[in-house]
């Protein structure tokens, strides 16, 4: 092939990987509420109101201090694990690296997010919310833009080893900071 056919045979993949990434959310999503319809009980009870009986308006929680800079980090967080598996496919198609060994590398991130939730509350209470926020986020951004480096195959399973755990802490926290700054409602 010449660069062109190249070019354009990245292109297709990556419409694919997208294509299918699209087609696998919704199936999971839709398992999910059919999951959550055979669990999920409607309750009887009038939903909780804030003090003065209303319910908290949208704008307000957005004028919560540090609310909208931790649900846009999570964005970002969520994102970033979205883009890595539908990137690592074509970087593999790039380098010649076999897709056996592009999924055994999405499955230590994964794994590695996994286990970083068994050491959440310990890491929190030794570093704390915002510190533990910022540095995650960072070094699993710095582990994501490091794969667009000519690393070698072994640097690769440690790169997305620690962008999993980073990463997993990171997400876990924009949300639990999410529910902790918002008022009862």
């Amino acid at each position: 092939h010449d660069a062109k056919t190249q070019a354009i045979d990245l292109e297709q993949l990556a419409l694919g990987a997208g294509l299918v990434a699209r087609v696998l959310t919704r199936i999971e999503l839709h398992l999910v509420l059919k999951a959550g319809d055979l669990t999920i009980r409607p309750s009887h009870e009038r939903p909780h109101h804030a003090e003065g009986g209303d319910l908290v308006p949208v704008k307000s929680l957005l004028r919560v201090p540090g609310l909208n800079a931790v649900i846009l980090a999570g964005i970002f967080i969520v994102t970033a694990q979205d883009l890595v598996v539908i990137y690592l496919p074509i970087l593999g198609a790039e380098r010649a690296i076999d897709v056996s060994v592009i999924g055994i590398l999405l499955t230590v991130r994964a794994a590695s997010s996994m286990v970083s939730r068994v050491f959440y509350a310990r890491i929190v209470l030794a570093i704390g919310r915002y510190p533990l926020m910022v540095a995650t986020t960072l070094v699993g951004g710095l582990a994501f833009a490091s794969l667009a480096a000519p690393i070698p195959l072994w640097a690769m399973y440690v790169v997305m080893a620690v962008m999993g755990f980073a990463l997993g802490i990171a997400t876990t926290l924009s949300v639990t900071t999410v529910v902790d700054r918002t008022p009862a409602g």
